[in-house]
């Protein structure tokens, strides 16, 4: 996880998420932060031509002032040689978000969290949604609350569904192997769901996966598996917990955003690999 993106609207919220990245960052020994800024400029309908293109350059000034005081005020936040860079566009979010991903390389997507809405109405509201259905990296969520402190637990929570199929390997390995903390593996089923026959060989293909990071397995049950996933994280004070939201099946991304609006400690939500019905898993 060698460089971070903070996507930002300029908020408290926003800049608690961006000081939670620089001391992610001094864990995973991070080259790059970026802070960035996606700004929407509205066009009048008018048959009258209106031209925006110098109070385009003015917003775009301003907030790259604002995002300078910023990286200036977080320096001392990371290691030293980390660089801390800021970008603006006036452009849709939603729209840019991979692109710029691919652009400058990026391994993982900050966002801070607020409010009491739908995923606790993220910074930039229903698009913040959007960027974490539609994301090609990992994007992690830090609610306001979160502490500003270094991560000595993480729990992965996994439905235990196609683990070697659709587990997105290189991802969750780069993220074990760059934070140096203890790693849960959790399970929380639903009483009426039944474990399947291929549980066992589940299990296997994620020993498998993960016995490298020596991890802690936890099965339970639970009526409510996203309050299964908090009363874990708040016994075991774990201050991470990393999902791969599926789009189908019982741990689908709305149990993602269940559990972020509800935590009150960042979620990595990590795109799932493809799944082929072609593959064994």
């Amino acid at each position: 996880m060698q460089s971070l993106l903070v996507l930002t609207d300029l908020s408290g919220a926003a800049f608690h998420a961006a000081e939670f990245a620089c001391s992610l960052s001094r864990q995973m020994h991070s080259r790059r932060i970026l802070l960035f800024h996606a700004y929407h400029t509205f066009i009048p309908a008018t048959d009258i031509p209106v031209s925006t293109g110098r109070e385009n350059r003015k917003i775009e000034e301003e907030i790259n002032r604002t995002l300078e005081t910023w990286a200036d005020q977080l320096k001392g936040q990371v290691n030293p040689g980390t660089e801390i860079a800021v970008r603006t566009e006036d452009a849709v979010l939603a729209t840019v978000v991979n692109e710029l991903c691919r652009q400058e390389k990026i391994d993982m997507i900050i966002m801070g969290v607020t409010g009491k809405s739908v995923l606790r109405e993220t910074f930039i509201g229903s698009k913040a949604i959007q960027v974490l259905d539609i994301s090609e990296c990992p994007v992690l969520l830090v609610p306001p609350e979160t502490a500003v402190a270094p991560v000595e637990n993480v729990i992965f929570a996994t439905d235990l569904k196609k683990v070697s199929a659709t587990t997105p390997l290189q991802e969750l390995e780069s993220l074990l192997h760059d934070i140096p903390a203890h790693l849960w593996v959790l399970n929380v089923e639903h009483p009426d769901e039944r474990y399947s026959p291929q549980l066992r060989e589940e299990l296997t293909d994620l020993h498998t996966l993960l016995q490298q990071y020596d991890p802690e397995y936890r099965f339970s049950i639970h009526e409510d598996i996203v309050q299964g996933i908090i009363t874990f994280a708040e016994e075991r004070s774990c201050p991470l917990v990393i999902v791969v939201p599926r789009k189908h099946g019982l741990f689908h991304s709305s149990i993602t955003r269940k559990l972020v609006r509800r935590l009150h400690v960042p979620v990595i939500a990590i795109p799932e690999r493809k799944y082929s019905p072609t593959q064994v898993g």
